[in-house]
């Protein structure tokens, strides 16, 4: 299967499907390979085989049951909130994840596709939209804490040892000749540190659960007029400040504000959540640096931005100055 060309796996994979296609749009390799799949009734789908363009780090080994985990949060926040997601299409057989190669498992699933335009952030609608995007990762949040996932449930954990796989991985930095050993160094203590303060929400009631994880511009869509989530492929369970502090690292400065105020009038924060959400932003960064490591694409972004982290957030995060809205 490894051999066969992305077009023949496509139709191989859809005809697992009670779709009738008349149309096959190849749209990107990246993480999955995508499709947009037009059906008889002119119904369109995304269809994702899910094999990552390159070697990148993962969070846990790929699997039906990973898939599926991610799958059957759609489905319920589908049927339970008022939340706008792309809902999950089952095979023949009933089942959200399909296998299409044996001895060598390549793991398909397809979602409904949603028409929209991508988040702006340099419009006069910037404040609403983070307005609504607060309220949006409240319901998130709100629905992690009630739902009860079924047996057998797995996604990965924001935790201790996934951040100890993340410095491992950046040590190679050095070698390359992005960081020196100081600057190793003083990224691993901040890195433990953050970990320190993180993993300790577990113990506080309403502070750990299901999270998106990689909330994004790229990653959220105006449909109909409303806000929607979308690429739940790094979902999985950690303190619910990740997705304000590494998530809002992903938005201009000066309107993350808009978002931590929509998002306190639905739920509480702790009083230490800007440490906490700092804690979460130096990890995501740290996180996104990781993935990219062996990607040639982006070495020179990573010699260019990897020294900068070294004043910028590390030494700051260490002190205990607070940056979040300056960076």
């Amino acid at each position: 299967m490894s051999d066969t060309d992305p077009m023949s796996i496509a139709h191989i994979a859809f005809s697992h499907y009670p779709i009738d296609t008349i149309g096959v749009e190849f749209l990107r390799h990246n993480e999955n390979l995508t499709y947009k799949i037009t059906g008889a009734d002119e119904q369109r789908h995304l269809l994702r085989i899910h094999k990552p363009v390159t070697q990148a780090f993962h969070m846990m080994p790929m699997s039906s049951a990973l898939l599926e985990s991610e799958l059957l949060w759609l489905e319920a926040l589908a049927c339970d909130t008022n939340i706008k997601v792309q809902t999950p299409v089952r095979n023949r057989f009933n089942k959200l994840v399909t296998q299409i190669a044996d001895g060598s498992p390549l793991f398909c699933t397809m979602l409904n596709w949603v028409d929209g335009e991508g988040m702006l952030i340099d419009t006069p609608e910037a404040p609403n939209l983070m307005s609504e995007l607060g309220e949006l990762i409240a319901g998130l949040h709100s629905n992690a804490g009630k739902w009860a996932p079924p047996p057998g449930f797995i996604r990965p954990s924001y935790d201790a040892e996934r951040f100890h796989t993340v410095v491992e991985i950046l040590r190679e930095s050095v070698e390359m000749g992005i960081l020196t050993s100081d600057e190793l160094e003083l990224m691993e203590e901040t890195a433990k540190q953050a970990v320190t303060e993180m993993v300790a929400l577990r113990k506080t009631t309403g502070s750990w659960g299901l999270i998106h994880a990689d909330i994004s511009p790229g990653n959220l869509l105006v449909s109909d007029g409303v806000l929607m989530p979308i690429d739940f492929s790094l979902c999985g369970f950690g303190p619910y400040a990740w997705d304000l502090g590494s998530g809002l690292a992903n938005f201009p400065s000066d309107l993350r504000k808009y978002t931590l105020e929509a998002y306190c009038n639905l739920r509480p924060l702790p009083a230490d959540h800007l440490r906490l959400m700092e804690g979460c932003c130096v990890l995501g960064i740290l996180s996104c640096f990781a993935f990219n490591l062996q990607n040639p694409a982006k070495l020179e972004w990573l010699h260019r931005r990897m020294p900068m982290s070294v004043d910028r957030e590390w030494k700051r995060y260490l002190r205990g100055e607070s940056f979040f809205f300056e960076i």
